[in-house]
């Protein structure tokens, strides 16, 4: 199982992601990374809303690359000064 499998599991068609999110987070968290940082798929809401129609349908390559953009985006935030 995916994360985005949780979406469809969503009580509400149109659910907003949070259980893919904080399952997402937990997996980091575990990896021993810090919580995934999402601005990045605010700024790029029609290419998360594509990967996640794209790995229901088993092509995980682009939500590869949203996880991917959002672990970044969390390692430079993680290594700014505070």
């Amino acid at each position: 199982m995916t994360c985005v499998e949780l979406l469809p599991v969503h009580p509400f068609r149109e659910g907003n992601g949070r259980p893919f999110r904080f399952l997402a987070d937990a997996m980091a968290v575990r990896a021993g990374l810090e919580a995934l940082n999402y601005s990045c798929w605010e700024v790029n809401k029609d290419d998360y809303i594509c990967a996640i129609h794209q790995d229901i349908v088993i092509n995980h390559e682009p939500m590869k690359r949203c996880q991917g953009l959002a672990v970044r985006q969390s390692s430079k935030q993680a290594r700014q000064p505070t």
